[in-house]
Formats: C-alpha cells, sequence, structure tokens
C-alpha cells in the first residue's frame, strides 16, 4: 500500500501492468485537488441554471406531485419526434456542453436495470420494478427492494464538483463512454418511505422512535428520534451490504465497464450517526466492499477508484482506508481518493 499527501490517496492491488491502465491510474493521482466549496451546500446556482436549461430544452415542469417524500415529480416534452440532429446546449462563461438530439435519445436506449432475483420473486417482478422505475415506488419493503435493482446508463457529465461547465462539442467519444450507475442505499436517517430500513436492521427501533399503538410516528418525511441510540442488526446489514456491492458490480462488468467508481451511497446523512450507529454502519459497508473485491472476478473491470472527498477529520476516505488495508487480499488495483466522482 502505498499513500500520498496532497491530494491523498491509498493504492491497494497489484500495480497494473497494462500501459493503457497504467497510464489511466497514473492521470489519476495527479489530478489537482478537488474544490471542495463551491458546491458543498444548497448548489442553488448550479441547480437554477441546470433548471433553466431543462425547460428551455425540454420544457420541464414541475407538478404538484412527489415521486416519494422529498423529491419533486415534473414532466418532460416528448422529443422522440424531433430532428435528432438539433443541437442543444448548456452554457456559461464562454464554455458549452453541446449534444444532439440523436445522441440523447442514444444515451436513453442504453439504459438496462439489473435486479436480485430472489428479492423480485414472482410473475409480478418486472411489474413491481417498472412502477419502482417509474416514481411510484410504495414506502416500505417496496422501497427497500430498490436496493437490490441496479440502474446503468451512459451518461452526460456536464461539470465537475467546481460547477463549471465543461466543453464539449456534439459526436466527442468521451461521452459515449462514461456511465451512471444508479444504486440506492441504506437510509438511516428516519424517513418515513424507508421505514423498512429502520425496522429491519434497528433491533430496538420502538425505543429509538416514537411510537404510537406500537406503529411509527412522523412529523412531516420524518420519524421522531427520542435520543436513544440504536442497536444495529451489523449481521444483517453486512449480508445485503455484500448482496448489493455483488450486484452493482457484476452488472457493471456485465455492462463492459473497466474503470468503476464506488462513492459511498448511505453514508453520509443516511448512515444513521443521530441514532448513534453511523461509524459502524461506515465501517461494515467499507468492509464489505473490501471483502466483495478480493473474492469476486471480472471479466471487464479493470479497476476500482472509490472517489471519497474528505471534508472532516475522520471522513469516508479514511473508514475506507482502514478497511482495505486490513481486508483486501486481491490484486486488482483499488484507488481511494480525496476526489470527487
Amino acid at each position: 500500500m502505498m499513500e500520498t499527501k496532497t491530494p491523498p490517496y491509498a493504492a491497494f492491488g497489484e500495480p497494473p501492468t497494462d500501459p493503457k491502465l497504467k497510464q489511466c491510474l497514473k492521470a489519476l493521482t495527479e489530478l489537482p485537488p478537488m474544490d471542495k466549496m463551491t458546491m458543498s451546500g444548497p448548489c442553488v446556482k448550479q441547480t437554477n441554471k441546470m433548471e433553466s436549461f431543462m425547460k428551455k430544452s425540454f420544457g420541464f415542469k414541475n407538478t404538484r406531485e412527489y415521486f416519494v417524500d422529498g423529491v419533486m415529480a415534473f414532466t418532460i416534452k416528448d422529443f422522440q419526434k424531433t430532428d435528432p440532429n438539433k443541437t442543444v446546449k448548456i452554457s456559461e462563461k464562454g464554455k458549452s456542453f453541446k449534444m444532439t438530439i440523436g445522441e440523447i435519445l442514444e444515451w436513453q436506449k442504453s439504459f438496462r436495470c439489473y435486479y436480485d432475483s430472489s428479492i423480485y420473486t414472482g410473475s409480478d417482478a418486472k411489474a413491481l420494478i417498472s412502477r419502482s422505475l417509474s416514481g411510484g415506488s410504495k414506502g416500505g419493503l417496496e422501497a427497500w427492494k430498490m436496493k437490490f435493482a441496479i440502474r446503468i446508463s451512459l451518461n452526460p457529465i456536464f461539470m465537475n464538483f467546481d460547477g463549471k461547465i465543461l466543453d464539449r462539442n456534439p459526436k466527442d467519444p468521451l461521452e459515449n463512454n462514461i456511465y451512471l450507475v444508479s444504486v440506492c442505499g441504506h437510509d438511516f436517517a428516519g424517513r418515513k418511505h424507508d421505514i423498512s430500513d429502520i425496522t429491519l436492521y434497528i433491533k430496538n427501533w420502538s425505543e429509538v422512535y416514537v411510537t404510537k399503538k406500537g406503529e411509527l410516528v412522523a412529523k412531516g418525511r420524518d420519524f421522531i428520534p427520542k435520543g436513544v441510540a440504536g442497536d444495529l442488526n451489523i449481521e444483517l446489514l453486512e449480508k445485503d451490504l455484500r448482496r448489493m456491492a455483488i450486484l452493482r458490480l457484476r452488472a457493471q462488468d456485465k455492462t463492459g465497464i473497466q474503470i468503476v467508481g464506488e462513492t459511498g451511497i448511505g453514508l453520509g446523512v443516511f448512515s444513521g450517526d443521530y441514532i448513534g450507529i453511523g461509524k459502524t454502519v461506515r465501517s461494515v459497508a467499507a468492509a464489505t466492499l473490501a471483502k466483495v473485491l478480493s473474492e469476486e472476478k471480472f471479466e471487464n473491470i479493470k479497476a476500482v477508484i472509490c472517489a471519497l472527498p474528505i471534508f472532516k477529520a475522520k471522513d469516508n476516505y479514511v473508514y475506507f482506508k482502514e478497511a482495505f488495508e486490513k481486508y483486501y487480499k486481491g490484486t486488482m488495483p483499488v484507488y481511494i481518493m480525496d476526489q470527487d466522482m
């Protein structure tokens, strides 16, 4: 294992022998420190800019409904019959990210959903997934199951964490080689929609939260904590984290992805710090990934990058570094980096 200081990274596994992979990893370690200030907050400016672009280009409009609690629903116009050569762009300070309607349609067609068939069972499994993907998942077990459904598609990157628009012309092959892997993590922030995360993994949930006649009581979207520390079912959490990791890694391998980016989904506000389980959740998640990567063999994946920006003294970067030092026994390069994804 080796380390640098500015910005820090930790490298595990055997040094790559493939020249392209070696060059890629070297370039990543030589990136300048990320801008941690511009988008560390509500990101009002960036959000407004994106909304303005979506309204102008695609008729984006918020409805008065919600996909789930706290996530507003929206509609966009159907542009399937629009001239595929028409160019749309998002611009700022002399830079423009340009793309054609045809490219966008191709990116949409790349969408795939991989799911755990031991979780989604029966004749209505695909119908349930389809409803959830359409923003209609019900709270409780139906929402919990989405941890075992991985969504993958080609996805453009308009800007980095610094909030600056990236220059791009139509047909640039780079954007046709970047995939978004969308996954759901555990929610220990007490959201009403994810009630099953509380009742399945918190053994003493009825002592941790306010209840009435044996039912959890919510104020708005959240359950009401009583100041009692949670008793985490570590064995069950680790078991499910393992299944989730294997599913998303195999899905990416099948898609042909070669460099995987892990970002510590669910290890921020959703880790359960306020009920005293956050440190354990982070440690278990990091150790589980290290163990899975030690055991799994891949056809296409060549390296894994854990993009874990350091914002405080003991952030996710430290938990993952410590876990990989202890548990990672594999040969594939795994880099833990103080960078954005």
